[in-house]
């Protein structure tokens, strides 16, 4: 099998990390074409891959105008510059990845996720969180039932004391209008993989943070406008001239360092700390970003969640505490412990070390993961190796912004769903062919929730036209033709859902199709190839999952002449 050919827009620390993925991998990938605004740095992105100077741009049109040069791109420009080259590129039929936050607007946003799926591509967004080995042994606990049904989540983001002063008050992420909310720019990775641990899409949300520390307010007295020319900078933990020239006297030419400076001397970090943005006070910035922020989540099934960013901490790893009906979780990003209530036993879980979680160390496993499985798919022609597509990445990307009104507005919000999100894969072929066309969306049409039953009426031939399922809670014997079977859900939430955004819209891990050959199939929905799975009654199909709590409810299924389900 040939490598994929990829082009890189961006040759900055994210476009230069993916491509030496490709590098290390010659037989999976290979870069073919780079367009870069600066001169140095496009330079030595192309004598490192080989390219050559025809394939070798400043600007990303020049590429576009030249039609498809390789299988995909990977865009990695700054946030507010993602959306016209990906539809750009969607056109031209390159699969695209493309580096988070999708835009740092929700029209934008859409129109990406349009761009891609009217052109028949794949996206992979960069939420590389999902990809880490430590991830997917947390996936496996929660899928597994080890905790039982998860009450309460407490997920902490530790951006670290000099990492802010770094990105978010000197650097380029430092303000809303030019890049991003600092929600958005930072901790979607955060919101995006508490839907994927969880399942589900959050429905309501509030948010608290500010601004408070680094602002005029808090200027020491004495301080000058640069570290450099500042008499108290000896005494200030956010000191560029010691962050940076430690770094340079330790030969730590990467992230943060090589942001700063293209050469690495003392002269020229001493230039950059003199004129340039990364040489100034902390607290005589144009910055705007909050520098902490708590946001409040509410999942379907009752399951409440808390996120805390926050600037004011060591560095460290990110924390996570999953609190179960039979177990509790504590995870730092590398080490697990199962709390078992029933066995009162501790059970300690060490993922494989892949690096620390920052973008100098490749995310711990995730940039690799992440190429590893967009590389996969467009060389074999199955998205469903994807885990952050248009469509997951879309949901997570609006409970960002729903957080943001939440903390501007002081207000609580409910997540809007998107429009047409479903929990089909949509089939990617080549452009030009036609498209398979996607299983019939469970949620497609309306069901009828009370407290007591939950009925599909109409159903052909007496079996459930789409049900959405979850892993079953009983198996119960297959009923008689003809006859019905009840019993009772534990609390699982129900209420109306549909295809054009008027309801919420389910995150469910399976859904029911239309039988083949009279067997009604199970369609389930995990990492890796998707799987059918034929049952010999629909009573196999046990809990559905809705957005909303419906006390207890019933659920009346029938194989047979029974229109219900």
């Amino acid at each position: 099998m040939a490598p994929v050919s990829l082009a890189v827009i961006g040759a900055g620390q994210r476009g230069t990390g993916y491509a030496r993925w490709a590098r290390r991998h010659p037989d999976r990938a290979s870069v073919v074409a780079v367009a870069e605004p600066r001169q140095v740095r496009r330079a030595r992105f192309a004598a490192e891959h080989g390219i050559g100077a025809g394939n070798a741009v400043a600007d990303w049109r020049q590429l576009a105008d030249r039609g498809r040069l390789a299988d995909a791109v990977l865009i990695c420009t700054q946030d507010r510059l993602h959306a016209e080259p990906a539809e750009a590129f969607a056109a031209l039929g390159y699969h695209i990845l493309l580096e988070k936050p999708m835009a740092p607007d929700e029209a934008a946003c859409r129109r990406i996720v349009a761009a891609t799926e009217e052109a028949g591509v794949m996206l992979a967004v960069g939420h590389v969180m999902r990809y880490t080995p430590y991830t997917r042994a947390v996936k496996e606990i929660v899928e597994g039932g080890q905790l039982g049904d998860i009450m309460s989540v407490q997920h902490l983001e530790p951006v670290g004391f000099w990492h802010q002063a770094h990105a978010y008050v000197r650097g380029n992420w430092r303000r809303a209008d030019l890049a991003a909310s600092m929600l958005m720019a930072k901790s979607c990775h955060d919101l995006d993989w508490l839907q994927y641990i969880l399942g589900r899409a959050p429905l309501r949300v509030s948010s608290f943070g500010r601004l408070t520390h680094f602002t005029a307010a808090n200027r020491p007295a004495g301080a000058a406008d640069r570290c450099v020319d500042c008499s108290v900078e000896a005494s200030c933990p956010y000191s560029a001239p010691r962050l940076y020239r430690d770094l340079l006297e330790r030969g730590e030419h990467r992230w943060p360092l090589s942001v700063v400076i293209e050469d690495f001397s003392p002269g020229a970090l001493d230039e950059a700390l003199r004129h340039g943005p990364y040489g100034r006070c902390v607290y005589a910035c144009d910055n705007d970003v909050v520098d902490h922020q708590v946001v409040a989540l509410e999942f379907p099934g009752a399951t409440a969640a808390t996120f805390t960013m926050t600037a004011f901490t060591k560095p460290a790893r990110r924390s996570t505490r999953l609190f179960g009906t039979r177990a509790e979780l504590a995870g730092d990003g590398e080490t697990i412990r199962v709390y078992d209530f029933l066995t009162r036993a501790e059970r300690l879980i060490t993922t494989a070390p892949a690096g620390a979680m920052n973008a100098a160390e490749g995310h711990g496993g995730g940039d690799a993961g992440l190429m590893d499985a967009f590389t996969g798919a467009v060389a074999t022609g199955h998205p469903e190796l994807i885990m952050s597509g248009p469509r997951e990445s879309l949901a997570s990307h609006l409970s960002v912004f729903a957080a943001e009104r939440a903390r501007l507005n002081g207000t609580v919000e409910t997540i809007p769903p998107y429009a047409g999100l479903d929990p089909e894969r949509t089939a990617v072929t080549a452009p030009g062919t036609a498209r398979r066309p996607p299983v019939q969306d469970a949620m497609a049409s309306p069901m009828r929730c009370t407290r007591r039953a939950l009925v599909r009426p109409g159903a052909p031939g007496g079996l459930p036209a789409t049900i959405t399922a979850s892993r079953a809670t009983s198996r119960p014997p297959p009923p008689a033709p003809g006859s019905a079977r009840d019993w009772t859900s534990r609390g699982r939430g129900c209420t109306r859902s549909s295809l054009d955004g008027s309801w919420p819209a389910p995150s469910p891990v399976a859904w029911w199709r239309p039988p083949q050959d009279g067997r009604p199939v199970l369609r389930q929905r995990k990492p890796g190839p998707v799987r059918d799975n034929h049952l010999d009654h629909p009573a196999q199909i046990v809990m559905a999952v809705f957005p909303r709590a419906c006390p207890a409810a019933s659920w009346r299924m029938a194989w047979g002449t029974s229109a219900s389900g």
